[in-house]
């Protein structure tokens, strides 16, 4: 499918009206967009926004270009003279002189627009992006083509819609030489690489008498997904057609034609539809328009949210004490018992029920009591609070963080609590989250005190209670490292903590937690007594109503997705009992506290269905396996002993063959209905995001042990040689299992493998070989897929094998110091890893401004095993950001050709004195992290900076210059200071890259206040943190729109011995707080915001 072929199929089309369907209605005033001065328009792809219609277009007038037309109705567009994507010049290797066939989305702010395109008129079409922030002025990707045929055919008409933040493109695609185009699927997680699926998923439509495909446009439509595309019959005329799917790839067509036409574009308007088409040879543009009941919202929903399914229903659930469930908060008691919260966590706060000393106030607590019983919930009650007549601070706005003036009051109160409730309450809680600079004032060491207190207080007056400790958040490694060394582990009978992620994040939470327990002999149960997800929307300007329902439908979709995901998890890695925080949300969907299973007034969210339906189905059962299946679905096993329920979830769409028998459900957290078929005995599920719970299912589950593994993972191959590859297979059962064995290789590679079915008894191993071969070097490392289908049980298991191609050299190249005048010193290096010497040159360059000396190095005759180093010399005139990248080539003597790119993930530290480099910027979207679900960046001028660092033998000194046009810091040192406008420091002094944080790794954040300049420590190693708070020196100010910080650190409160090329991790960050919430933050590195990681920390390195 050339561009001329593509021009050829245009001229079949009769110019004329709207008819043989007569739900279709054509405008009045067609064509909506004429052709005016162009000699042909074509294609069209429309947007619906802020109340105008914009109509991106191919447009010939010389040359095919894509142009824009705007119209405040729909109905009458006007175009702009100049293209909005441009061929490219002429004379450019590997310029497209032809583009055409767009399809345009916008995303978080950004249009992205792909398109065919080809160098002329008679090479085969590839399809390209380009992406603008305006909609007017796009940008081409660089590495275009981002999809081109790999037999020498052609790919065009591209249909790209965004779903669970993954791009879905359905496209045109010809083999060599034809012209009988076939609809085909790909994924992409950023709209550049995509991955195809291998077969196609629609053939050209005999219901036409002919069999050529010319465009097509796919929505989705509640569920499933439709098509509009343009077909050529037998007697040449071209004519638009219409097929369903439920999941994207099974295409059914509707078997009729609609009308005369080509290029459909389909705008889902409410319960209408807009279908924009090329209307006529050479006339222009034309609208059809057409209203479906399908399309209006079902009871209870908005339109903007077409086709949504009710939430599944709300059944109560029995429970006994052993029950894992519960809840924080207590709003809507009998609720939050039909939920299924077995358990509550209330504070019982001493200023509220021992106002002054010696007089109490039971009023609230008895309340609170009382209703628990009523509804046979338990209570886990939480003391966290020292009184205000109690306190060192009592005038202070946190008076309640510190450590009480007398132990002996606190004492007498824990007594009088736990003998009037101990009837009733068995579990108590030590403070909550004394990790964090709110809650916990005071060290270590007088936290631990603070827990014997209360801790033999309760065992006094119950002996029969437990106690847990110590609901720690962010900062909990270094915190309850510090505690269990100052002996805390006698004073907890459980270990609590707070953990708002699931997946690979909480394993390696809790692992660290376990660990940290093993080093101090304190190996204790676990509880998670606060867990969720936040809905928390921001409110923007000039949004309509239904656009804002969306952003909101799907804050509440996420949350109930996660609550699954992290109670799922937990009970995975043994967690006893789990608190989701919180029970029902407080103010408006605007504000911070959107945690609630219930809405302000006790209705359920889906959060609220979700969680009750994991209780239905996971209470009495244990955990049994995790497996994985197909190429990304996670699936988590329980039973007691009579049935299984397995609760699958995936991260990206998918379909599994799975053998579950006869009696199964399948329920989705939705309520919407299971995408499945049986067939042969096999059921093909679709699954995706949401977790799904198939019950019912035959007790017996796969042991712990991996079922299909590579022992030899990853392998490195040199191209052309094929090298043999164990592959194991276990199986788990406790009968014989036939085992049917397939292996898949991406192109660019083969994989075969001897037996293909094999018989295993019980329990048996089998190791089976597989011969594998790189055909090429591919640019990344390529994925081996082996499948093992058992024939009982939940049958499929899968491995994958991670295959690199070796190279005959490697690459390096690290910074090597300064220069006098501020350069950055570069050392590159190339090793010989063949068997022969080695000769050629290496260059160097980068995507930033700035020039290297020299700009490239000639080797010779490298020995085999040697290596070969060279100096560069940098001079950026900018602050460089980690998202920059430092690129070296190297090119061997017989044109092989390799290169090697380092993100600038260093910052490089003057002493005084000496020249400074540019240092380090924060002003790109790639380092923006939202902390509500929907913020944006706003550019610049909305949040950016840039960080220069300098040293001398006392002290290291940070200076930052923050723009931001709105500065609001409410908090002091003593508050959450990090939720208004301030700046985090991270640094890591032994740059041993510990997980967590540990006994060498520091947190500060700094922020100028209502009171001037303030700081807190939130993490460092015992007795540091006092010494910081004494020696450091802040200095900030604010000019106009800028904030400028002067942070002065010293070494010995760092516990650093400062010299020349010492490297320590670092990373920074500034949050954002327009006045409302934080809404986020722009990140140097990974490592403080969202996770406490000093793995992810960039290098600070003294020169």
């Amino acid at each position: 499918m050339n561009f001329r072929n593509f021009a050829t199929a245009m001229m079949f089309l009769a110019a004329a009206a709207v008819h043989g369907a007569d739900a279709w209605k054509p405008a009045a005033g067609n064509p909506v967009l004429s052709r005016g001065s162009f000699l042909n328009i074509h294609s069209p792809a429309v947007l619906a926004e802020d109340g105008q219609y914009t109509l991106f277009f191919s447009g010939y007038w010389g040359a095919l270009e894509i142009f824009r037309a705007r119209s405040a109705d729909g109905t009458a567009f006007t175009p702009e003279k100049s293209p909005a994507v441009p061929r490219d010049p002429e004379g450019q290797p590997g310029s497209w002189n032809v583009i055409g066939s767009p399809s345009v989305l916008k995303e978080n702010g950004i249009y992205h627009i792909w398109f065919a395109g080809a160098p002329d008129w008679n090479t085969p079409a590839a399809i390209g992006y380009a992406s603008s922030p305006d909609g007017v002025t796009f940008s081409k990707y660089p590495g275009n083509a981002v999809l081109a045929a790999t037999d020498g055919g052609a790919v065009a008409s591209p249909s790209v819609l965004l779903e669970d933040g993954r791009f879905k493109m359905w496209y045109l695609a010809t083999e060599k030489g034809g012209w009988k185009p076939r609809v085909c699927y790909a994924e992409s997680d950023d709209g550049s690489e995509w991955t195809r699926r291998p077969a196609p998923v629609m053939e050209g439509s005999p219901a036409f008498g002919g069999d050529i495909l010319t465009s097509l446009c796919v929505r989705k439509n509640g569920t499933g997904y439709r098509m509009w595309y343009g077909v050529i019959g037998a007697d040449r005329q071209c004519r638009i057609g219409e097929a369903a799917s439920e999941n994207g790839f099974d295409w059914k067509r509707s078997g009729t034609e609609l009308f005369p036409g080509d290029n459909p574009s389909v705008l889902i308007d409410g319960d209408g539809l807009k279908l924009y088409y090329t209307y006529g040879d050479k006339a222009g543009i034309g609208l059809a328009e057409k209203r479906e009941a399908a399309l209006a919202p079902p009871a209870g929903k908005t339109a903007a949210e077409p086709g949504a399914a009710a939430l599944p229903a709300v059944v109560p659930v029995e429970q006994g004490d052993d029950s894992p469930f519960g809840i924080n908060c207590f709003q809507f008691p009998e609720m939050e018992r039909e939920l299924g919260a077995k358990y509550l966590r209330w504070e019982f706060a001493h200023q509220l029920i021992e106002p002054e000393q010696g007089r109490f106030d039971w009023e609230r607590t008895d309340r609170i009591v009382s209703e628990a019983k009523a509804q046979d919930i338990r209570i886990l009650g939480l003391i966290s609070s020292t009184a205000k007549w109690n306190s060192p601070r009592p005038d202070a706005a946190d008076y309640y963080s510190y450590a009480p003036r007398d132990h002996k009051a606190l004492h007498a109160y824990v007594t009088a609590v736990v003998n009037r409730y101990k009837d009733y309450i068995k579990y108590w809680e030590i403070w909550n989250e004394p990790d964090l600079p709110y809650a916990w004032n005071g060290s270590h060491a007088d936290f631990v005190r603070v827990m014997k207190t209360i801790y033999e207080a309760i065992k006094a007056a119950d002996p029969e209670a437990k106690v847990a400790a110590m609901a720690l958040d962010g900062g909990f490694a270094p915190f309850l490292d510090a505690v269990l060394a100052a002996g805390g582990g006698a004073y907890f009978d459980i270990y609590s903590d707070h953990t708002y992620v699931s997946g690979v994040e909480l394993q390696a939470r809790l692992a660290a937690v376990r660990n940290l327990l093993a080093k101090y002999n304190c190996v204790k149960p676990i509880w998670v007594t606060e867990t969720g997800c936040n809905t928390t929307i921001e409110k923007r300007e000039n949004e309509t109503p239904e656009a804002e329902e969306v952003r909101w439908r799907n804050a509440l979709r996420q949350q109930a997705r996660e609550v699954v995901r992290q109670m799922v998890g937990l009970l995975a890695e043994g967690v006893e009992k789990i608190f989701v925080y919180q029970a029902s949300r407080v103010g408006s969907r605007y504000d911070y506290e959107n945690w609630g299973l219930l809405d302000e007034k006790g209705g359920i969210l889906p959060a609220g269905a979700a969680f009750n339906l994991t209780v239905r189905m996971l209470y009495g059962k244990k955990f049994q396996n995790a497996f994985k299946y197909g190429q990304y679905a996670r699936a988590f096993a329980f039973s007691d002993g009579r049935e299984a329920v397995i609760v699958l979830w995936s991260d990206r769409d998918e379909k599994l063959k799975l053998n579950l028998g006869d009696a199964f459900t399948v329920t989705r957290i939705d309520g919407a209905a299971p995408e499945m078929s049986v067939a042969d005995g096999f059921t093909e599920l679709a699954v995706g995001p949401d977790p799904i719970f198939i019950a019912g299912l035959a007790p017996e589950i796969p042991g712990r042990q991996q079922s299909l593994t590579f022992p030899e993972n990853p392998v490195t191959l040199l191209p052309g040689e094929a090298r043999s590859v164990p592959l194991r297979i276990v199986n788990p059962f406790k009968h014989a299992c036939t085992v049917e064995l397939n292996v898949w290789a991406p192109p660019g590679s083969t994989a075969k493998s001897g037996n293909r079915r094999i018989e295993l008894a019980a329990g048996a191993t089998a190791e089976i070989p597989v011969e594998v071969e790189l055909k090429t070097a591919p640019a990344k490392p390529l994925r081996l897929l082996a499948s093992a289908d058992f024939n009982r049980g939940f049958f499929k298991a899968s491995a994958e094998l991670e295959a690199t191609a070796g190279a005959p050299v490697r690459l390096s190249i690290e910074p090597a110091g300064l220069s006098a005048d501020g350069s950055l010193e570069l050392a590159a290096g190339i090793a010989n890893l063949s068997r022969k010497p080695r000769s050629g040159t290496l260059r160097v360059s980068a995507d930033f401004p700035g020039t290297f000396q020299p700009e490239k190095a000639d080797f010779s005759g490298v020995a085999p095993g040697e290596s070969a180093q060279f100096r560069f010399r940098l001079s950026a005139r900018e602050p460089l950001s980690n998202h920059n990248r430092l690129r070296l080539n190297g090119t061997l003597s017989g044109g092989e050709a390799f290169e090697l790119e380092r993100p600038v993930d260093f910052l490089l530290c003057a002493r005084d004195g000496e020249t400074a480099p540019p240092g380090a910027a924060l002003n790109s979207a790639e380092q923006y992290y939202p902390v509500i679900s929907d913020a944006r960046w706003g550019g610049p001028k909305d949040l950016s900076g840039r960080l220069t660092a300098a040293w001398n033998d006392t002290s290291l000194r940070l200076s930052l210059e923050v723009t931001d046009d709105v500065h609001h810091q409410p908090f002091k040192a003593d508050g959450p200071l990090f939720d208004g406008d301030s700046v985090q420091i991270g640094i890591d002094t032994l740059c041993n890259r510990s997980v967590n944080y540990d006994n060498d790794d520091y947190e500060l954040c700094f922020g100028l206040t209502r009171n001037g300049p303030e700081f807190s420590v939130f993490a460092a190693p015992g007795g540091m943190a006092e010494r910081l708070k004494k020696q450091a020196v802040f200095k900030a100010v604010r000019e106009g729109e800028i904030t400028r910080y002067d942070i002065e650190l010293p070494w010995s409160a760092l516990g650093v011995k400062p010299k020349r090329g010492m490297k320590l991790g670092f990373s920074f960050l500034v949050n954002d707080n327009d006045g409302a919430v934080r809404k986020g933050f722009l990140q140097w590195t990974s490592g403080i915001g969202p996770r406490k990681d000093p793995r992810q920390f960039g290098t600070l390195i003294l020169w």
